[in-house]
């Protein structure tokens, strides 16, 4: 069905979208808080507000999310960043990279909260990066192609495990 979401939502207000069993989350770069809609008889009507006051990371150059019982943000100076239930996950940091010139754009999260990856998109370095959901490196994937410097969309399944990505209007599965 089709329905109508509380909230103000004009055009580039709403940056990133994530869904978590029922509950649909979405980023809001100008509140700068991450809005989180629970369904009631199946309605999503209203929501809550992910961080308390004043509480949330800069969300402005927010450039994407994702959600496996944590919320994950990839922030626009390339870092990413675990809360849970709203408060900074102090366990989570990004380490042992292969190089610092890392810039990833694009995120996609496998749904096991402990044993899942979490895939960055880099297309400026043409590469995806796997980490544990520690933040640590796990590996990478090249092409001997241009398919990853113009990554546009990227996701993942676990079964069976196939990363897709879109580059230049065109799905890749691998």
């Amino acid at each position: 069905t089709v329905q109508r979401i509380q909230g103000e939502f004009a055009a580039s207000q709403v940056t990133a979208v994530a869904a978590f069993g029922s509950k649909l989350y979405l980023l809001h770069g100008q509140m700068n808080q991450v809005l989180v809609y629970e369904p009631v008889n199946g309605v999503y009507e209203n929501y809550r507000p992910y961080f308390a006051a004043d509480a949330a990371p800069d969300l402005q150059l927010a450039l994407d999310m994702a959600i496996d019982g944590r919320v994950y943000l990839l922030l626009g100076n390339g870092t990413v960043q675990a809360y849970y239930a709203g408060a900074r996950d102090p366990w989570f940091e990004l380490r042992n990279l292969p190089d610092f010139d890392m810039q990833p754009r694009l995120m996609a999260i496998e749904p096991d909260p402990e044993d899942g990856l979490i895939y960055l998109g880099d297309p400026d370095n043409a590469r995806i990066v796997a980490v544990n959901k520690l933040g640590e490196f796990v590996h990478q994937y090249r092409t001997t192609g241009p398919e990853l410097r113009h990554l546009e969309a990227l996701a993942v399944t676990m079964d069976p495990h196939i990363v897709y990505l879109i580059s230049e209007n065109k799905l890749y599965a691998a």
